[in-house]
């Protein structure tokens, strides 16, 4: 820690900043955000860990003028001049440009062997901004991300482009999986496109308004209707629809091995089995506010604030995962259970680990293909589950 009225130390072989805004001197800079654990209770001092202090709009930063690297600071708010938020292991880093060179990750915190963070090292965040924002609706899969910005474009971003693909109007579901797109149209309409924008002209089917929407290779799911609803799945090849059984009021689905799960309005799950024999049957779960489904298992989050797996997760079976006060979302990978909750993005391992991945409350969150995605103002974040 520096000791009140000494300048903090800079690290070897770092040049001097001069005492000035980073807005001026130093443009596409990146500017690196620490909690109030790097404070003096004391004094408010802080000690940074790169550069020498300099101040940027009322705030205390680092800035090594050689490299353009900066901020740190005990505030947790990036200066205007540097909007983009990522996590960098224990590190909250803003930067001027939404992507983090990976030279600028390897000069702040090297390499990242798997031992050097206790085995659960953080994941590579991508940041895709968003032009027109909020996004209305995401997607992942474990090759593409899709969202839909706020003036109607469907967006695909495959190998680091993004590129427009259709105008789909105000698309609030969509869903993908590794070959198609869906999404349920203003007029209430399923419809698919693929990869490359194509649209599938066979495809038009009409459906009442849906609460959610999931896909898997072969199936589409929705929870469709009023008063209740039903749950349904179209087969692809067949052009089929099934009826899996009265949703119950279902908010949220989410797809397994062998069983359908959705979540219900009132704090219930139900789940049917995915080729429809026999009627859906509820699970011993109330207070529910987020279902999550995945390779680890089937989880939910408690209105108390809490979260544990109702089928599978036999590696996290008797561990309460703390989700905060009003957790939102649940993701479920092998070996981790990622949240949204109380203004974070946050991932557990079995043995209780818990990593803040973002500190953002995201709009919109979901997983597929081995990946979760998020959105924030201006962007949509992704990740490994795992």
């Amino acid at each position: 820690m520096s000791e009140p009225g000494k300048a903090p130390r800079s690290r070897p072989g770092a040049a001097a900043a001069p005492r000035a805004r980073a807005r001026v001197l130093y443009p596409g800079a990146i500017a690196l955000l620490v909690g109030v654990s790097a404070c003096a209770a004391e004094d408010q001092t802080f000690e940074c860990p790169i550069g020498q202090r300099v101040e940027s709009n009322g705030l205390d930063v680092c800035v090594i003028q050689e490299t353009g690297i900066g901020v740190v600071t005990r505030s947790k708010v990036c200066p205007p001049e540097f909007p983009f938020l990522h996590t960098l292991d224990a590190m909250l880093v803003c930067s001027a440009e939404a992507q983090l060179p990976e030279a600028v990750v390897t000069d702040l915190v090297g390499p990242q062997p798997a031992d050097a963070c206790g085995g659960d090292c953080p994941p590579v965040l991508e940041e895709v901004p968003v032009e027109v924002g909020p996004a209305r609706a995401i997607a992942v899969t474990a090759s593409a991300l899709f969202f839909v910005d706020a003036e109607g474009a469907l967006l695909s971003r495959v190998g680091g482009a993004t590129e427009e693909l259709a105008r789909v109007g105000e698309v609030t579901q969509l869903a993908a999986n590794e070959q198609w797109i869906y999404w349920i149209s203003d007029g209430g309409r399923l419809r698919a496109a693929t990869y490359e924008g194509d649209s599938d002209a066979s495809l038009d089917l009409p459906i009442d308004p849906a609460a959610d929407l999931a896909a898997d290779a072969t199936h589409v799911y929705w929870l469709e209707g009023k008063a209740g609803g039903r749950t349904r799945r179209l087969e692809r090849s067949s052009g089929k629809v099934q009826d899996l059984g009265a949703a119950g009021g279902g908010v949220e689905l989410g797809l397994a091995q062998g069983p359908v799960w959705w979540r219900t309005q009132d704090g219930g799950v139900r789940r049917a089995l995915a080729s429809g024999d026999g009627p859906p049957d509820d699970a011993a779960v109330s207070g529910a506010v987020a279902l999550g489904t995945g390779p680890a298992g089937t989880f939910i989050a408690h209105e108390s604030g809490y979260a544990w797996p109702i089928e599978g997760g036999e590696a996290f079976q008797h561990l309460n995962l703390p989700v905060g006060d009003t957790p939102t979302y649940l993701a479920v990978g092998v070996s981790h259970v990622w949240w949204a909750s109380a203004g974070i993005v946050a991932r557990s391992t079995a043995d209780g680990q818990v990593r803040v991945i973002a500190p953002t409350h995201p709009g919109l969150f979901v997983s597929g293909g081995g990946r979760v995605a998020w959105s924030r103002q201006g962007a949509v974040m992704v990740a490994p589950l795992d």
